[in-house]
C-alpha cells in the first residue's frame, strides 16, 4: 500500500509555503531496527524523568497513584495499551509536547525521510505524515504480530528452560 501526502515547508528566505508530494510506503525491516532503538530510548527517557513519567500517568490514565491505582475508584488500571488504544494520535501529540526530538526521530525512521526534512514540515504536514505512516503500516496489525511473536518466543524459551532444568535434575539424581 502506498499513500501520497503533501509535505509542506516554509521557505526561510521568502516565508512562502512550498509543497511537494511524498509517497509513504510500508516500512522495511531495517526501519524497524531504527524504530526499536528509538522507542527504547523514549521508554528509558520516560522512566528516568519523574516529570515526564507523571505526565504520562496523568495524560493517559488520569488520577492515578504510583501503583497505577485509580485514586477515585481504587481500581487497578488495565494495561497501557488498552488505555491508549484508538488514541494513537493523542500519544503522538503527547510525545510532541514532552519528547519532541524523539518523536521527530521516530517519524523520520517510520517514513524513511531525513530527520532534517521532518523538522522543517508545517504542523499540518507533520501530522498528515504520521497519519499516513500509521495507515500504510497498519500499526494495530503490526502490534499484534509483535505481541504474538514475543509470546511465542517466550513460550519456546520457557519450554527449553524446563527441558534444561529437567535434564539438570535428572543428572543430579543419577550422580
Amino acid at each position: 500500500m502506498i499513500k501520497e501526502v503533501q509535505l509542506t515547508t516554509i521557505n526561510q528566505r521568502t516565508g512562502e509555503e512550498e509543497g511537494q508530494p511524498f509517497n509513504v510506503i510500508r516500512a522495511r525491516v531495517f526501519q524497524y531496527a531504527i524504530l526499536s532503538k528509538t522507542i527504547g530510548g523514549i521508554i528509558t527517557k520516560i522512566k528516568q524523568d519523574p516529570a515526564i513519567m507523571d505526565a504520562v500517568q496523568y495524560h493517559f490514565f488520569g488520577n492515578v497513584d504510583e501503583n497505577w491505582m485509580d485514586k477515585d475508584s481504587g481500581e487497578l488500571l488495565e494495561t497501557f495499551k488498552k488505555k491508549i488504544e484508538g488514541d494513537t494520535m493523542g500519544a503522538f501529540g503527547f510525545a510532541l509536547e514532552h519528547l519532541p526530538d524523539e518523536l521527530i526521530q521516530l517519524v523520520s525512521a517510520a517514513a524513511n525521510i531525513k530527520k532534517s526534512e521532518v523538522e522543517m514540515l508545517t504542523d499540518e504536514s507533520f501530522f498528515d505524515l504520521i497519519e499516513a505512516v500509521i495507515e500504510v503500516n497498519d500499526i494495530n496489525r503490526l502490534a499484534d504480530l509483535v505481541k504474538n511473536f514475543s509470546s511465542n518466543l517466550t513460550k519456546a524459551w520457557e519450554k527449553q528452560k524446563k527441558q534444561e532444568d529437567s535434564q539438570a535434575n535428572l543428572r543430579s539424581v543419577t550422580e
